[in-house]
């Protein structure tokens, strides 16, 4: 039994044997790589969470900044003062003043601050205000553009966020009352041999108080020679009268018109027949917005003018049943009858009888 036992002894040590050197380095290796894997795998997924962490409120700071901003300008009145990062707003007794301090933007409203509009968690690395406006004024906009940074204090190169906004806002408040003014030249009449043109309603079509501060005509045809002389809205006193050619500025009295008030141009007159001119009438609001008109004048839209024409004649030619010369407009009134100043020069009663009135 024991020589049976030495025999094959030998065997089983010889094959029982175990890991060389470089199977031991190659084990080694192979784990390595897959825990390195690993490791940067999930190095990854906290990176890519932290840096979107970042840039969302990098975002979310320049958003609410870009909206207190636009909230402020949309709400002023006028601009006292713009330069490339600071602007000044008249929103009321006391001027809105937004500006850019170091990487801070800073904002002084209603008479409090100034206090700081960025957080502590962003930095502003730029702000610029750009006047944006439309030439003819009728538009008053302002280029807001605005670079938010993550903040120094939370800053680093593996989780840098930044973000750039671009806003043009609008004044609502300033610089459009001519979009408010609505002129309706339809149911203009043109009397005195073409010399005239009245009843033109003009209406204040907002909420808020409007005021025509000057007035540039110009016109092509009509007869030769022809000047504009008078401006008369709802009767007298006149707005204006002299003598100016095609292509003047005039300076007229003011015309004021309250909320939603209609009021009546009852005459533009001119020193000799305009018929089949073309006139181009620019309202210049007390704003510096500029309301344009044209109206051709049509030789067909002329009233017969003879020698003997009443104020009775001249309603009928407006289509009302009769007219009546009275003392004044609330003559007429009082007698359901409407006033047409146009028909003035048919009275000629003296002062209990200078107001055309005509019956509906």
């Amino acid at each position: 039994m024991k020589k049976i036992l030495k025999k094959l002894l030998p065997r089983i040590q010889t094959s029982q044997k175990g890991f060389t050197l470089v199977e031991l380095i190659l084990y080694i290796a192979l784990v390595s790589i897959f825990i390195t894997g690993a490791i940067m795998f999930s190095w990854d997924i906290v990176y890519g969470r932290e840096k979107s962490f970042q840039q969302q409120i990098v975002e979310q700071e320049s958003r609410t900044i870009m909206a207190r901003i636009a909230y402020e300008i949309n709400r002023a009145s006028a601009i006292n003062a713009l330069s490339s990062s600071s602007i000044t707003l008249e929103t009321g007794v006391n001027d809105t003043i937004i500006t850019l301090d170091g990487d801070v933007i800073k904002i002084t409203s209603n008479g409090a601050g100034p206090y700081n509009l960025s957080s502590n968690q962003a930095s502003v690395t730029e702000l610029s205000f750009s006047d944006m406006s439309s030439t003819d004024h009728n538009a008053k906009n302002i280029l807001v553009q605005l670079q938010v940074d993550q903040a120094a204090s939370t800053n680093s190169e593996q989780f840098s966020a930044s973000t750039v906004l671009e806003q043009t806002v609008e004044l609502d408040n300033q610089f459009n009352s001519a979009r408010k003014l609505l002129i309706d030249w339809s149911g203009t009449i043109v009397s005195n041999n073409g010399k005239e043109l009245g009843n033109t309603p003009i209406t204040n079509t907002s909420d808020s108080t409007i005021v025509i501060d000057k007035m540039y005509i110009e016109w092509t045809g009509g007869e030769s020679g022809s000047v504009f002389q008078e401006l008369q809205i709802d009767g007298d006193p006149r707005e204006w009268n002299s003598n100016v050619v095609s292509g003047t500025l005039v300076d007229i009295v003011n015309v004021s018109l309250d909320s939603v008030q209609e009021r009546s141009i009852e005459k533009i007159g001119f020193s000799s027949d305009m018929g089949g001119a073309e006139l181009i009438i620019h309202f210049i609001m007390l704003d510096g917005s500029i309301s344009k008109s044209e109206f051709r004048v049509n030789p067909t839209d002329l009233v017969p003018d003879p020698g003997e024409l009443t104020c009775n004649l001249y309603c009928q030619s407006l289509l009302y049943t009769g007219g009546t010369c009275r003392k004044n407009t609330k003559a007429c009134t009082d007698n359901g009858e409407v006033r047409q100043s146009n028909g003035n020069q048919y009275c000629t009663g003296g002062n209990n009888a200078d107001t055309c009135c005509c019956l509906p």
